[in-house]
């Protein structure tokens, strides 16, 4: 949550929601009033609300004080009414307000990593036993697994990209290293499972298109 949010959520909201609630209790009851003095008192309650365990007390204490002076009405039960009545509206308002914003950061949070590179490595089973009684020597060499462009590319982390024509590059973190690739230009990246070529193809908003080992593939850029 920025500061801004902070902000708004914790004080200049509230504030202007206290400010709107007083005003209209105050009117629905024909009390005397001022609109300077209905704001302060509000800008008031809500910058103690904010102090931390006592706030809330001398937020509702504060606010029937400046009423019952501010509209020169009785204590009880015009003034404690309204402080009572609007304090508490005020204070579900900005709880409902601080539950979206969480909810709202959380959403973004699970969002952000679900398109983070996976770093699972995908191993070749083992060549089965062959049949007893074979000669060793008349065994046939096992055929080595060629890893997929994809395979290669869960071994790696983006780390950033720069979307500028023929200069274009994109970031990559193999095991503790971090590569440069460039605009058809191959690079041989070490991973911890062995070594490839990348060559950066293209990169527009949202994919990256990269050659490894001479077959495309694509990584998700957000």
């Amino acid at each position: 949550m920025s500061f801004g949010e902070a902000l708004l959520i914790n004080f200049a909201g509230p504030t202007a929601f206290l400010t709107l609630l007083l005003w209209l209790l105050v009117k629905l009851q024909g009390l005397d009033y001022s609109f300077r003095g209905l704001l302060g008192s509000a800008a008031l309650t809500c910058a103690l609300d904010i102090v931390p365990y006592l706030g809330h007390y001398l937020a509702a204490l504060a606010l029937c004080f400046c009423i019952w002076k501010v509209t020169l009405a009785s204590l009880m039960p015009n003034a404690a009414l309204t402080a009572i009545v609007s304090y508490a509206l005020t204070f579900v308002a900005k709880v409902l307000l601080l539950m979206v914003a969480f909810h709202d950061f959380h959403w973004s949070v699970i969002n952000h990593n679900r398109w983070k590179p996976s770093h699972t490595v995908v191993m070749a089973e083992p060549i089965p036993a062959f049949v007893t009684g074979v000669p060793a020597t008349n065994r046939p060499a096992p055929v080595p697994v060629r890893k997929s462009a994809d395979d290669w590319l869960k071994e790696v982390a983006l780390k950033g990209a720069t979307e500028n024509g023929a200069n274009s590059t994109v970031l990559l973190l193999a095991s503790t290293n971090l590569y440069k690739l460039e605009m058809n230009q191959p690079t041989t990246v070490e991973t911890l499972n062995g070594s490839c070529q990348m060559r950066l193809v293209n990169v527009s908003e949202n994919w990256a298109t990269v050659e490894v080992n001479g077959e495309t593939a694509y990584l998700r850029l957000h």
